[in-house]
């Protein structure tokens, strides 16, 4: 009886000591995806962070700034998340919060590793690295990803992945400016214009890759980082397990978990999406673009803009925009869009085409001389959905002013349009909790609001405002 006792009571022992390393894998590897889940929305939030004059006095991102942006941010928000004062140059004396610890060990005896010592130090603090030349296997990695239903074999040896095509071309650097700052040093004020052939707001950067690993794939502990390229922790040793009934090394066998640890990785990546929802302008600082109190008619808003501006005329006693010197004549005039609020300041009012597949409220009459000129902001673009009617399917990013070549008509004004780009704030990619459309509504429907939203299936591009989401 004693002998069975002994027996059960050593294997619940070696049961619950693997029961204990399990959990701190996954603790580890929780900490680490945390991290990296926040570090890939920033490297897209801010992708074009920075922005520079452009043609017609339309601002363009800085390629190679943004660049270094996004991925400095990134990099301080990874480090912030394992620091317990969130201040990652204060030495960290509090809880020594990190990506699971690292545990020394000595050889023992045997292919079992018997009678090993260990010592415990610091906690694994990861310090993601730039790689401003987008290696694929480095720490932050800029592409466009390829959606899969099952991305399995999701990485290789070689850290190429079925759901991601790393970007072949990095901004380049100006002569004012050959690298990135280092991430401890404050970003400059003003930054040198981009010298790039390849533009960030192009469809090979639409998504960000972040990683961050725990293995013994580079060497020992003080050989696990390329400077400014890629970066890894030592891999997490095996405990209590130790004592479990696992097999030794084998001669046969490059790894063995008695001797190398486990391998601990987490990937994120985020993408551009076109925006669900935006909110209100702010016009005191800090000041932010939001929704206009126009909206933009599909059909006008398709396509590039021209670089000049596009020439509009209000029409104050409807609210109506028309493209051209006039609204008169013997035919109906075209349209470009339309007021839908009569008030000056923001309101909540504004808010009723904010959202994707709200209801294209009517146009409301506007004075000339308070609808001109409106500041940058993100205007609905209005089509009209089968079963549904005109529809908000996108925004996109305007400028109304006055046309410097009618000074005299009040009424004149000139359309300005950005290219599309990532809305550093006040834009989401991600539906609202009260998003509800008609009970009535047909799956046909629903595709084709879906279909103009995300410009797919033919429909007109818009230009549209771009939100980070996270993709996997």
């Amino acid at each position: 009886m004693l002998v069975q006792v002994a027996l059960v009571a050593f294997a619940m022992l070696a049961l619950l000591g693997l029961v204990v390393d399990a959990g701190m894998l996954h603790l580890t590897q929780g900490q680490m995806q945390t991290a990296v889940d926040g570090a890939a929305i920033e490297g897209i939030r801010n992708r074009d962070a920075i922005l520079q004059g452009g043609p017609g006095g339309v601002p363009v991102p800085n390629a190679f700034a943004s660049d270094c942006v996004r991925r400095t941010v990134a990099t301080r928000l990874a480090a912030a998340q394992f620091d317990d004062t969130i201040y990652a140059v204060d030495g960290d004396p509090g809880y020594r919060f990190g990506a699971g610890p690292v545990i020394g060990r000595t050889a023992g005896y045997t292919t079992l590793h018997a009678g090993q010592t260990i010592t415990a130090a610091d906690p694994y603090d990861p310090r993601l690295q730039l790689n401003q030349q987008n290696a694929v296997y480095g720490d932050m990695v800029s592409g466009r990803f390829t959606y899969s239903v099952d991305p399995a074999p999701a990485e290789d040896s070689t850290y190429a992945r079925t759901d991601f095509v790393p970007s072949e071309l990095s901004p380049l650097a100006p002569a004012a400016l050959p690298e990135c700052p280092d991430p401890d040093a404050p970003l400059p004020s003003t930054w040198p214009a981009s010298s790039t052939a390849a533009p960030l707001t192009s469809a090979d950067h639409e998504a960000f890759l972040v990683r961050l690993r725990r293995s013994n794939e580079w060497g020992d502990v003080d050989g696990q980082l390329e400077p400014g390229v890629a970066s890894s922790g030592p891999s997490l040793p095996l405990l209590f397990g130790q004592g479990a009934p696992i097999h030794g090394d084998s001669p046969d066998s490059a790894y063995s978990v008695r001797r190398d640890g486990f391998t601990v990785r987490a990937t994120a990546i985020a993408r551009a999406q076109p925006a669900m929802q935006v909110g209100l302008p702010r016009t005191v600082a800090p000041i932010q673009p939001g929704v206009t109190p126009f909206v933009l008619l599909d059909t006008f808003a398709a396509g590039p803009a021209p670089a000049a501006g596009v020439p509009v005329t209000l029409d104050p006693a409807s609210g109506t925009l028309c493209p051209g010197a006039t609204c008169a004549g013997p035919t109906a005039p075209a349209i470009a869009g339309r007021f839908v609020v009569a008030t000056i300041a923001p309101t909540p009012a504004w808010l009723a085409t904010a959202t994707v597949g709200r209801v294209a409220t009517p146009a409301v009459p506007r004075a000339c001389a308070t609808a001109l000129p409106q500041a940058a902001g993100y205007a609905p673009v209005v089509a009209t959905v089968a079963g549904l009617g005109p529809r908000v399917v996108g925004f996109t990013t305007v400028q109304l002013i006055r046309d410097p070549a009618r000074p005299a008509d009040l009424c004149a004004g000139l359309l300005l349009r950005a290219p599309s780009r990532v809305a550093a704030s006040n834009a989401t990619a991600l539906l609202p909790v009260d998003w509800q459309l008609p009970v009535t509504t047909s799956a046909t429907s629903l595709r084709e609001l879906m279909d103009r939203h995300f410009q797919a299936a033919g429909r007109p591009a818009y230009q549209p405002v771009l939100a980070p989401v996270l993709a996997r």
